[in-house]
């Protein structure tokens, strides 16, 4: 049932894609470099060596994947082959697609790997090939990570999270019964672990607001206004860091069908003290501005978390909406969730503010004060695996798998 919904979502998009004149075109495009790439891919099934691919098939996942990358060249030295299954085109321009990348058209034809994976890619189980998750956000399985899709079709599960480890002793330990679950961390935190330790000497007060996307869930509909209002009455600098999906101005479900890259912009021209950060910065670039930052705005985004652990420093959130599976939200079904650390953060790390109105006062007041450090402290040391050290046990995990590979390779062929 699972999967005839999957497929039927997937051709309704496709049908809607096919309406756009440039999804088309890169379509086409994409067509052309299956057939261009194919000598690769015929090469690289002779050599039958064991390669370590990313699951390049979106923008939104290179913070995840940069931090394991670099330090596998670090550590091998070009030793081990590292590929990309890329589709279509990608705005972040930071891998070596050209020569490090393969059509995803290819994904399921190329066996002898292994695959790292941040989304619900979905692999199929082919002869010596290892699926590896290693999750794009620090959330609990239930609420966001749905068994189906995150545990079922790999093979190795990176988890970022203890409690994700004690869900999987329990009432997810059918799903996981046969799987290598390792207790690695969030790599993607590690250059921001290292940008917190300088010190940045600044004379006025810095907010970063990072909503999520959805129209449902997201802060961003009714507390922007009241956010860059506050700044420029007492003079704060404001930064913002869109979701991804808050982008996408031509679906009504992600962002309302707003323009929000317009609607900022429009802020920018009567207070120039707000900074919209590109949608495609990597975070190791922007990581300074979480040094600069006094006060963390969120809803329910990971960034917020991600700030936290990072940092030490004050987070407010905004709004009553919870990110777990919209039907049980729009049911008001809530309670079975209130256990899960993600949620359960919220008000224990810092306050949470239901009305705007109310916003300016909880700022001024986490500012004089942090009444939720022991909270902050508490969570940076229970929350996450390895905080600032994670990529070193993605990558060494890896390299192991790779070896046992590679030793199992001669007599499998």
């Amino acid at each position: 049932m699972y999967m005839a919904g999957f497929m039927v979502s997937r051709l309704r998009a496709l049908i809607q894609h096919l309406h756009d004149p440039g999804f088309v075109l890169n379509l086409l495009c994409y067509v052309v470099l299956v057939i261009v790439y194919f000598p690769k891919y015929l090469w690289l099934s002779f050599k039958r060596e064991t390669l370590l691919a990313f699951d390049w098939g979106a923008d939104r996942y290179g913070d995840f994947y940069e931090p394991i990358y670099e330090e596998l060249k670090a550590r091998t030295s070009g030793s081990v082959p590292i590929l990309f299954f890329f589709f279509l085109q990608h705005d972040d321009k930071r891998f070596p697609l050209l020569r490090s990348g393969l059509p995803r058209f290819y994904k399921n034809l190329l066996d002898n790997k292994i695959l790292l994976a941040a989304d619900s890619a979905r692999y199929k189980k082919l002869r010596n090939t290892i699926r590896v998750q290693i999750f794009h956000g620090l959330s609990s399985f239930g609420s966001v990570w749905q068994a189906s899709s995150f545990i079922v079709p790999f093979d190795v599960l990176f988890l970022p999270m203890p409690f994700m480890w004690e869900q999987l002793q329990n009432e997810y330990k059918d799903a996981a019964r046969g799987k290598q679950v390792l207790k690695i961390g969030y790599p993607k935190l590690d250059c921001l672990v290292k940008a917190a330790g300088r010190k940045v000497e600044t004379t006025e007060t810095t907010l970063f607001y990072g909503p999520t996307y959805h129209r449902e869930i997201s802060s961003i509909f009714d507390f922007l206004p009241a956010i860059v209002d506050i700044c420029r009455r007492n003079n704060y600098r404001l930064i913002v860091k869109l979701h991804p999906y808050l982008y996408d101005k031509h679906s009504t479900e992600r962002s309302g069908g707003i323009d929000w890259h317009n609607r900022i912009r429009s802020y920018q021209r009567k207070y120039t003290k707000i900074v919209l950060l590109n949608k495609h910065l990597p975070m190791s670039q922007f990581s300074h501005h979480f040094v600069e930052t006094d006060i963390f705005l969120t809803d329910v985004s990971g960034i917020g978390f991600e700030f936290v652990l990072a940092t030490g420093r004050p987070i407010i959130f905004l709004g009553k909406k919870i990110k777990i599976p919209l039907k049980e939200l729009r049911a008001g079904h809530t309670e079975m969730y209130a256990d899960h650390v993600e949620i359960n953060a919220r008000g224990r790390i810092g306050p949470i503010v239901r009305t705007p109105s109310d916003l300016e006062t909880v700022i001024l007041n986490s500012l004089s004060c942090n009444p939720y450090k022991q909270g902050i402290d508490r969570f940076r040391k229970e929350y996450t695996y390895n905080l600032g050290c994670a990529t070193e046990q993605a990558v060494s995990a890896l390299l192991k798998l790779y070896e046992k590979a590679e030793e199992k390779r001669p007599a499998n062929d």
